[in-house]
């Protein structure tokens, strides 16, 4: 039988927290490895609004703020902009994707005379 409650419930946070970095590594084609890079970054010297935009996209991976907040600060310290260069690169999707969706519009038809 599995352990319960705050000590078991620690652990598989770390446990969720490494697995999410893990895939993240993967899918940039880094390390497998966990580093968790962000331990030592000196939390005074990051911009409180990188973090809080960073709290918040890494929200929609995982329901705990905590696990959140150590995602951010891992790309935080692998880039101190991270997240206002992710927004950016949001931006430039979408539109690049609205205009090959313009692209691949036909044209109207042009009215006969009668």
């Amino acid at each position: 039988m599995g352990q319960t409650g705050p000590e078991s419930r620690k652990t598989q946070e770390e446990k969720t927290l490494r697995v999410l970095i893990r895939r993240d590594r993967m899918v940039k084609g880094r390390s497998s490895d966990f580093s968790g890079k962000g331990k030592d970054l000196d939390i005074s010297k990051v911009s409180k609004a990188q973090l809080r935009a960073g709290i918040a996209i890494e929200m929609e991976h995982t329901k705990n703020p905590t696990i959140a907040k150590k995602i951010a600060l891992d790309h935080l310290a692998e880039n101190p902009r991270y997240y206002t260069y992710l927004k950016k690169m949001e931006r430039q999707m979408r539109i690049d994707a609205l205009k090959q969706k313009q692209k691949q519009k036909p044209a109207p038809a042009a009215r006969r005379k009668r």
